[in-house]
């Protein structure tokens, strides 16, 4: 009678510490928040206020596919726009990330994406970064009446990223195309000896998603240490905690569909509070002349995710 009565004890404090545990629970999730909504200013290069419709086309330069967008007003304007010469992951397509290029443009910049290797298995950096310049130049060139050679962003992801590191120290560069500012996301690599070679003037930003597995981030800080850019920084990207979901940035995080290794489909704050501002203020500080002031990519608001208490991390030498 005795062993049954300490039964019953024990049961019901098992009874009280589950409900408790299960109200603690309870508690946690409802304190969570949604994740940041998308800008709504249109000052913001991440809100969906656009100025400018779209120009698009594919076409074929130098036997290689290359895409280009642009504000499809600016051809009749007299100025001109900046424009952002992005590098692709492995073997992803274009249209993992078309909602970011459709985004850019309709913000006032001009896209080019050109597929600078030969496949898959291409292997041969120096000249997929000749390359990657070269077929960008001639479109450039093609597409005078909207850019302004003038006012060139180099950018690119994983292994466009790196194809873009190299391309940035050409040896000939300044005959071909020179860039005003750098932007890579996650680069897959570098050259050490074309990295020598990228001019101290250009400023570089560098990402690396916290929560990649396929580029440790002892490779970002490496090619980070060894840029010799007067004005260099290296953004972490951070994640969103306490938030329903959680969103945590991954390998893939600049792509708007999902590919076969990675990535989600649609739009996430990582593009509105990451990519697209970081691209656009770079693209907007070229417009003004590079006084490297620029507050969604050199200035207060690089850092900011929409989420109060929590910034992504910035490393920088200046």
């Amino acid at each position: 009678m005795k062993l049954i009565k300490i039964n019953a004890l024990v049961y019901s404090c098992l009874i009280f510490f589950q409900i408790a545990f299960s109200g603690a629970a309870l508690n946690a999730q409802t304190d969570r928040t949604a994740p940041p909504i998308q800008p709504t200013e249109a000052s913001e290069p991440g809100s969906a206020q656009y100025p400018f419709s779209l120009f698009h086309e594919t076409l074929t330069v130098q036997g290689r596919t290359v895409d280009f967008y642009a504000p499809a007003e600016i051809k009749d304007a007299v100025k001109k726009v900046p424009v952002i010469i992005f590098g692709h992951g492995q073997a992803i397509p274009v249209s993992s990330y078309q909602e970011s290029f459709v985004h850019l443009a309709k913000k006032g910049y001009a896209v080019i994406f050109p597929m600078f290797d030969t496949g898959f298995f291409d292997q041969d950096w120096r000249r997929m970064g000749s390359d990657y310049v070269t077929i960008s130049a001639a479109t450039v060139k093609k597409y005078n009446q909207y850019v302004d050679p003038e006012m060139v962003i180099f950018a690119g992801h994983s292994k466009g990223a790196y194809v873009g590191l190299v391309a940035s120290g050409l040896p000939n560069l300044q005959n071909l195309l020179r860039p005003s500012a750098l932007v890579f996301f996650d680069p897959a690599g570098f050259d050490a000896e074309y990295l020598k070679n990228i001019e101290k003037k250009v400023p570089v930003t560098l990402t690396w998603a916290e929560g990649d597995t396929v580029i440790k981030k002892s490779l970002i800080e490496e090619i980070y240490t060894k840029l010799p850019s007067d004005q260099k920084q290296l953004i972490t990207v951070n994640g969103y905690k306490n938030t329903q979901p959680n969103l945590t940035p991954d390998h893939f995080f600049p792509l708007s569909k999902k590919f076969s290794f990675g990535g989600v489909d649609g739009i996430t704050p990582f593009h509105y509070f990451g990519t697209w501002k970081w691209l656009i203020g770079a693209a907007e500080d070229v417009r003004q002349g590079s006084p490297l002031n620029n507050v969604y990519i050199y200035g207060n608001e690089t850092a900011s995710k929409g989420q109060q208490g929590s910034q992504h991390t910035i490393l920088k030498n200046w």
